[in-house]
């Protein structure tokens, strides 16, 4: 409930402005939870072989960070902008400068987790912003 695809969808249904920090311009790697649910099991399944100097017996396998995302930003105007349609509502849109401390863009860097599993997102953001809308307006009671 506090991510931004609900929290603009409520937005957008109860008509209150939104607030868009960098003039909406700033890029954010939205994915969808399916992508990520994949990534998670894929490495749970999958986990990390064991090298030849690594001793056979020993308490655990050394642990490995990766980053699960889309790979494919975009401006978060952009995304308001294709919420509204999926839902047949606009919102007034206010366009402020950017916050201190915000990142501009962000984008997974998905290299450690394609060698390690081929994990490759298969949702598309359209897709995935579909189905979400789908699910938002069957929890939310929204028409």
């Amino acid at each position: 409930p506090d991510m931004a695809p609900t929290l603009f969808a409520k937005a957008i249904c109860e008509g209150k402005p939104l607030k868009l920090f960098n003039g909406g311009k700033n890029l954010r790697d939205f994915t969808f939870i399916d992508d990520i649910v994949d990534g998670i099991v894929k490495v749970l399944l999958y986990p990390r072989p064991m090298a030849a100097s690594e001793p056979e017996v020993k308490p655990a396998r050394p642990l490995q960070i990766f980053n699960l995302g889309h790979h494919r930003p975009v401006e978060t105007l952009l995304f308001v902008q294709m919420l509204e349609q999926l839902l047949g509502k606009t919102t007034q849109k206010e366009l402020l400068p950017p916050q201190p401390g915000d990142m501009f863009e962000t984008c997974a860097d998905l290299t450690r987790v394609q060698a390690a599993i081929q994990f490759t997102p298969k949702v598309p953001l359209e897709e995935g912003l579909r189905r979400f809308v789908e699910w938002f307006r069957r929890y939310y009671n929204v028409q």
